[in-house]
């Protein structure tokens, strides 16, 4: 019983956290100057960061705008300086939108985790 209670709690406290990918972990770079995409440098503290909730048991999901022939050298970017993450997302500009919409009506609380 105080096994499932326990095994309850922390999957209550667990959290599905999306992070943008530019200018949030890395530099912030246009699709314009895409050929950056696999030098760009990591933001300060963001592996740590990220890796830390992960490693709480949160569910972590990168998702960008950025065009999809870009994703191999994207996850090859994210893997390379040791994020720890569950999915990937790859949505275009209106389904940004989307997001934020249904974010409204179906997300409790949002806490924005800046540098």
């Amino acid at each position: 019983y105080l096994k499932s209670i326990y095994f309850m709690k922390i999957m209550m406290e667990r959290k599905n956290i999306l992070i943008d990918i530019d200018g949030t972990v890395s530099e912030d770079i246009p699709n314009e100057e895409s050929n950056r995409f696999g030098s760009a440098y990591v933001l300060e503290n963001a592996v740590q960061s990220v890796n830390k909730l992960f490693e709480r048991g949160h569910s972590i999901t990168f998702f960008t705008a950025r065009q999809e022939n870009y994703r191999e050298v994207t996850l090859k970017w994210l893997t390379d300086h040791g994020f720890k993450f569950h999915i990937d997302r790859w949505v275009r500009a209106e389904g940004l939108n989307v997001i934020r919409r249904n974010a409204k009506r179906s997300i409790s609380s949002v806490k924005v985790l800046s540098r």
